[in-house]
């Protein structure tokens, strides 16, 4: 029971993707912020990147759905509580699995998080590129409470707050912080002069995480902000240490492989 309740928080592997995505557009869209092809190379390249294995996921999901008619070809199964296609061709499935208060099928439940990947790349270009330097941070901390706070008064602790786009930014600006960190020179040699203390901190925000999962209720959303830090601040020490030993355990070649198919990975598992 108790190795159940733990591994059930293993949901909360969307929130590091969900950081490590804001960490690496929004390193893309602050190198470039001054690029006169500014909003067209970062839409065709996110375009070219995430439409054709998406649609082609949807597309071997109807002509499966429309053979599964067939007996003995496939189990229908698989194919119940279908939502209506239409939302998951426009990235808009999570609001319509919000109003329903259920992902729908099994075999497209997982687009859920894409839809709001989707609305993020529409969102934060237009911060980036709006905002002045100094007070892009101010504004993505913002963004972070107001996702917060959306948390735990509007549909506090539901399922709309789990799958609907602005109850869940915080950890996509998280990463889009630390972004802004590694490129402050002055600031990151202040922060690096404290890895010890920020060690401590990880550990002891690891150690509260699993408390947290061996006693909560299952699928509470009470910690998702603490996640995202605990997988921002992951991330930084990787990044701060290179030669250290998260640095040498995630540069692994196989790992690294596993990265470069993970999109694919994460939508046929």
């Amino acid at each position: 029971m108790l190795f159940g309740s733990f591994f059930y928080k293993n949901w909360s592997g969307v929130d590091l993707f969900f950081v490590l995505s804001g960490f690496l557009i929004g390193g893309i869209l602050i190198d470039n912020r001054s690029a006169t092809n500014y909003f067209s190379v970062f839409y065709t390249r996110r375009i070219s990147r995430i439409f054709p294995l998406y649609y082609f996921f949807l597309g071997i999901f109807l002509l499966m759905a429309h053979f599964a008619q067939r007996p003995g070809l496939f189990s229908a199964s698989i194919f119940v509580n279908r939502l209506p296609t239409l939302p998951y061709f426009l990235y808009v499935q999570n609001f319509i699995m919000a109003l329903r208060g259920t992902f729908g099928n099994e075999f497209l439940a997982v687009t859920w998080s894409l839809a709001i990947e989707e609305h993020f790349y529409l969102l934060l270009p237009m911060i980036v590129w709006v905002s002045r330097p100094k007070r892009l941070p101010l504004n993505l901390l913002f963004l972070i409470s107001l996702s917060l706070i959306l948390r735990t008064t509007l549909a506090r602790g539901t399922f709309s707050a789990f799958v609907l786009t602005p109850w869940r930014l915080d950890s996509l600006f998280l990463g889009v912080l630390l972004a802004m960190l590694i490129r402050a020179p002055v600031l990151l040699t202040q922060v690096k002069a404290r890895l010890s203390w920020i060690k401590l901190a990880c550990g002891a925000l690891f150690l509260y995480l699993v408390y947290c999962a061996l006693t909560q209720p299952l699928g509470s959303l009470n910690n998702i902000l603490l996640f995202g830090v605990f997988y921002a601040t992951l991330i930084f020490l990787t990044h701060a240490e290179k030669t250290g030993v998260l640095a040498r355990i995630f540069r692994r070649g196989w790992l690294m492989n596993i990265g470069r198919v993970s999109y694919a990975l994460y939508l046929f598992h």
